[in-house]
């Protein structure tokens, strides 16, 4: 339950830090990213480090196609494919990149259907 917090709160942080002036959101994310880290590593939860690590990559969505709610579900549903699929990609690379690209991606194409759908 903790994760899905640490998830939504490092995911909406990375977002909202990205629309600062010349911040953007690769430097967002390595901001956020940095300080969740150590922050998490005060209290020595390093599976927890990991997942803000992963959540940043959902925050650094763009602005043009998502707004705050979309980045919510998508925090949801990254710390869902945290905790079930990325212990089987366990030795291959990429599998936080994966987890959240997948979690965009579900979120922005249910939110198109669902938008076609209503018009």
């Amino acid at each position: 339950m903790i994760g899905y917090l640490i998830s939504l709160l490092i995911a909406l942080a990375t977002f909202y830090t990205a629309r600062i002036n010349r911040v953007g959101a690769v430097r967002a994310s390595a901001i956020i990213g940095i300080l969740s880290f150590n922050i998490l590593h005060v209290f020595g939860q390093d599976q927890f480090q990991l997942l803000a690590f992963g959540a940043t990559f959902v925050g650094m969505s763009s602005m043009v196609f998502f707004n705050s709610w979309h980045v919510i579900s998508a925090s949801i549903l990254f710390c869902f494919f945290f905790e079930h699929l990325v212990p089987r990609l366990q030795g291959m690379g990429g599998a936080l990149g994966f987890s959240a690209f997948l979690s965009i991606s579900i979120v922005f194409l249910v939110s198109r259907r669902v938008s076609f759908k209503i018009r």
